[in-house]
């Protein structure tokens, strides 16, 4: 017995001593990035067109733009929202089932205040040389899939696939590949600070000027 009782005492000491992590965080905070190429002095912000939000440049071309919480996406930017039919921009045909209540925003391009626009470029393999591939960071008011089997949609061209969303922030990772788009959850929800890039340098602008919304459909829906 007295042995017993020393045992759970010093385990119960080990036990005083251990720091307990908190799990890693499932969703991002903020939109980590460093603008490439980057002069000083050539832009100080860093903003996202339809909300307004914006971040300062640091001298290295480094930003942090915050990301509201869902409460704050609901409320101060619920207007903004896409409804169900409208989850992947102006389609000509609404074949999108979603959770009720689902609305939602993607955040895929940022402007650096000084005229040039910037993406997330994706550096996997692309199924050809006239792929692009970018991150985006897309907020949803519920949780649950969402499967669309469109054609023609502006931007994305054809989507037939199914996506499963967080409440909140998710990161998705985009390819369009001609007239088809394929968008997966990222492997990595909180990727940190990542390299973006003025979209002229990641699409010839032969190929923007064919498909202007290439790397945001949504603003077709504003027009």
């Amino acid at each position: 017995m007295a042995l017993a009782l020393l045992g759970t005492t010093l385990l119960l000491g080990a036990c005083g001593s251990i720091t307990v992590n908190p799990p890693p965080a499932t969703q991002p905070t903020a939109i980590s990035g460093m603008l490439v190429p980057f002069a000083a002095g050539s832009a100080d912000t860093i903003q996202q067109q339809l909300t307004g939000l914006s971040a300062p440049i640091a001298s290295n071309g480094n930003f942090d733009l915050g990301l509201p919480s869902t409460a704050i996406m609901n409320g101060t930017y619920g207007n903004l929202l896409n409804d169900a039919n409208s989850t992947f921009g102006l389609c000509t045909t609404n074949n999108v089932t979603a959770p009720s209540g689902f609305k939602s925003i993607a955040f895929t391009t940022l402007d650096s205040m000084k005229g040039m626009t910037f993406v997330a470029e994706n550096l996997s393999p692309l199924p050809s040389g006239n792929a692009v591939s970018y991150k985006a960071w897309w907020f949803a008011t519920v949780a649950g899939t969402v499967t669309v089997n469109n054609t023609g949609c502006i931007g994305f061209g054809s989507i037939n696939q199914s996506l499963v969303f967080k409440q909140g922030w998710n990161v998705m990772d985009v390819t369009v590949n001609g007239a088809n788009t394929t968008i997966a959850l990222a492997a990595n929800q909180t990727p940190g600070r990542l390299t973006w890039k003025n979209k002229n340098d990641v699409q010839s602008l032969a190929s923007q000027a064919l498909n202007p919304y290439l790397f945001n459909p949504w603003a077709a829906l504003r027009q």
